[in-house]
C-alpha cells in the first residue's frame, strides 16, 4: 500500500503571503538604492586627489548595491511564482481526488 501524504495548503498560502511582503520591501529597497543614495559632485570634498577616488568608489558601490537588490528581487519573485504554482497544483490535485471519491468527476 502506498504511503499517504497531505500537503498543508494553508502553510503554502502563508509562505506566499510572506514572500509577497518581502518582495514589497525589496521594491522599496530598490527605490532607495537607486534614488536616495546619490551624492552630488563635490559632496565628499574638493581640491584633493582622494575626493575623486571617493566619488568613484561611491558610484561603483551604489551600482553594485543596485545589482544585488535587483538580483534578490528576481530570486524572490521566481521563488514566489514557483511556490504559487505548487500551491495551485496541490489544490487542483486535492479537488480532483475529492471529486473522484464523491463521484462528481
Amino acid at each position: 500500500m502506498a504511503e499517504q501524504y497531505k500537503v498543508d495548503l494553508s502553510e503554502l498560502d502563508g509562505t506566499i503571503t510572506k514572500l509577497n511582503r518581502v518582495i514589497g520591501e525589496l521594491g522599496r529597497t530598490t527605490s532607495t538604492a537607486k534614488h536616495s543614495t546619490h551624492l552630488p559632485a563635490g559632496a565628499l570634498g574638493t581640491g584633493f586627489h582622494e575626493a575623486a577616488e571617493l566619488e568613484q568608489a561611491h558610484i561603483e558601490m551604489k551600482a553594485h548595491l543596485e545589482e544585488i537588490v535587483d538580483h534578490l528581487h528576481e530570486v524572490m519573485d521566481r521563488f514566489g511564482t514557483k511556490t504559487k504554482k505548487v500551491h495551485d497544483n496541490y489544490q487542483e490535485s486535492d479537488y480532483e481526488a475529492q471529486s473522484s471519491m464523491s463521484g462528481t468527476a
